[in-house]
């Protein structure tokens, strides 16, 4: 028998050509896990600058929205300057080139439709704009690619891949705000804003006088708050206008006033220093802030009265001149306007304080002193209204007109219309009176009492024919005052009321959503 034996070797470690294998295998993961990386970065990087581009796009067409005016020239915000162009923008490191692709459009009424074509050879400006944007990345202004996509500091791609987004809009050669009027103000009772519901208040206390197409104004109860007794009041009220129908009363302006009396200390200011504000005054559509002059002001004489004393102090002056002033409508720069002027400072009376209205301090028995000089402590009595979210010193609350009644009148509606007509006639009539140019602050109308109409008005009590009587000598009647009050009325603001008197409309006056003069004549009655 022959015996075959076999020896083996025990094998240590690896063969060189499964090292290689290895090396292979482990070279070839890492150049995909490379790869991967640079594709997702590349990736992101993209997605990246197309939200860029998106957000330019925007960006663009918002800034053409923000046009004041519908022609214009080099360097004006218009309507007409929407063209075609192509412009560059870099955003990190990214070039951008925004190309802009405008149609006009014109609106043919008798076809009811809108097209590029203009209806008549007349029109010079199109109703709407059609801007197509295409914004680009990653290429110069001919389209050729500049951006190469960096792996790492010793690797980057071929070339950073370009794209483009593409939006459309339309512009409409109405401003924003004044296309959403012209949707919401599509009836009478429309809003110029989102509607905002409104609860009229109760009467007798508080009467809504008709203005008009469903429109009313209304003022709530004078609300007096005692700082220090028997001398220092500050009294708020508001005056609402609002429409109602059917489905109820809606808000559409609101205007807030306070009246303060305060203690001050007179003061003049330094050579052409800006101390004191003009009045602030209503001009049909909102009430504007005056201008900054150099004129006398005063100071709050002590912490221990209204926080407006500041204001009310420091602008309730006349005098000075300022770039604003208008001298055919010496009014817009005073306080009162109405005042003698006996009733103004002479060089006489201190030459510091020429100009300026006269201020008085009250002696030990109360009576009135008048002031001469800086330094001098006096009382003052300001109107305030809400200006932009702060009070502003207007001018001078001007009673026109004041009734009483017994407290049973105006608890009917039927009273209520009786009264409210007699207010609007009256002061229709008050307006009327002012002429259209004149400076009728020279020679003020009166607002006709009600037993002077034609025909005559009667209220309860109001002629001795119809006297409010008591039963007898112990018994007692409570009676209710109302007062009418006209604020001033500048120039600027009879031309809008006397143009709507001769049919304007509001828009076309001077005064956008209103209907008729009596919503903004500046009346009211509390």
């Amino acid at each position: 028998m022959i015996i075959l034996r076999t020896w083996t070797r025990k094998q240590n470690g690896t063969t060189l050509l499964e090292v290689l294998v290895g090396i292979v295998i482990f070279a070839l993961g890492m150049l995909a896990l490379a790869q991967l990386q640079g594709g997702l970065s590349k990736a992101s990087s993209e997605a990246n600058a197309r939200s860029v581009a998106i957000n330019i796009a925007e960006e663009t067409i918002e800034a053409a929205r923000t046009f004041n005016q519908v022609t214009g020239g080099v360097g004006v915000n218009a309507f007409n300057n929407i063209v075609d162009r192509t412009t560059t923008t870099t955003r990190g490191g990214i070039p951008y080139t925004v190309k802009t692709d405008v149609t006009d459009y014109y609106f043919n009424p008798a076809t009811g439709v809108f097209g590029t074509t203009k209806p008549n050879s007349n029109i010079v400006n199109a109703d709407m704009k059609v801007m197509e944007l295409t914004v680009e990345w990653a290429v110069d202004g001919n389209g050729n690619a500049t951006q190469s996509f960096q792996v790492d500091e010793s690797t980057s791609t071929s070339g950073m891949s370009t794209g483009s987004i593409t939006l459309t809009d339309v512009i409409s050669s109405i401003t924003s705000p004044s296309g959403g009027k012209v949707v919401l103000n599509s009836t009478t009772d429309d809003l110029y804003g989102p509607p905002v519901d409104y609860n009229p208040g109760s009467r007798p206390d508080i009467i809504s006088i008709q203005l008009g197409e469903n429109r009313f104004k209304e003022s709530t109860t004078p609300l007096p708050d005692i700082i220090r007794a028997d001398e220092l009041v500050e009294t708020t009220f508001d005056v609402v206008t609002y429409s109602q129908n059917d489905a109820g009363a809606t808000f559409l302006r609101r205007e807030e006033f306070r009246a303060v009396s305060c203690e001050c200390t007179m003061r003049v200011p330094s050579a052409g220093a800006k101390v004191g504000l003009r009045p602030t005054i209503w001009n049909g559509n909102d009430y504007t802030e005056g201008e900054k002059v150099s004129k006398p002001y005063g100071e709050s004489a002590n912490n221990q009265q209204s926080e407006f004393c500041d204001i009310c102090c420091r602008d309730h002056h006349d005098g000075g001149s300022g770039s604003l002033d208008v001298g055919t409508d010496p009014g817009r720069s005073k306080y009162d306007p109405f005042k003698s002027s006996t009733e103004y400072y002479t060089s006489a009376d201190g030459t510091s304080l020429t100009g300026n209205h006269k201020h008085y301090s009250r002696n030990n028995s109360g009576g009135l002193t008048l002031v001469t000089s800086a330094g001098a402590t006096y009382v003052e009595a300001c109107r305030l209204v809400r200006k932009d979210g702060f009070f502003r010193v207007a001018q001078d609350l001007r009673q026109e007109g004041l009734n009483s009644f017994p407290a049973s009148y105006l608890d009917e509606s039927s009273e209520v219309s009786e009264y409210s007509e007699y207010v609007t006639d009256s002061v229709s009539a008050y307006e009327t009176a002012m002429g259209p140019t004149a400076q009728y602050e020279n020679s003020p109308p009166s607002l006709t009492k009600a037993k002077d109409m034609s025909p005559p008005v009667t209220f309860p009590a109001s002629t001795t024919s119809n006297a409010s009587t008591m039963t007898t000598s112990s018994s007692q009647q409570q009676l209710r005052t109302r007062g009418i009050y006209i604020d001033y009325m500048s120039d600027e603001l009879r031309a809008i009321i006397n143009c709507m008197d001769d049919g304007g409309t509001g828009s076309t006056c001077g005064a956008a959503g209103a209907n008729y003069a009596l919503e903004i004549i500046p009346f009211y009655v509390v």
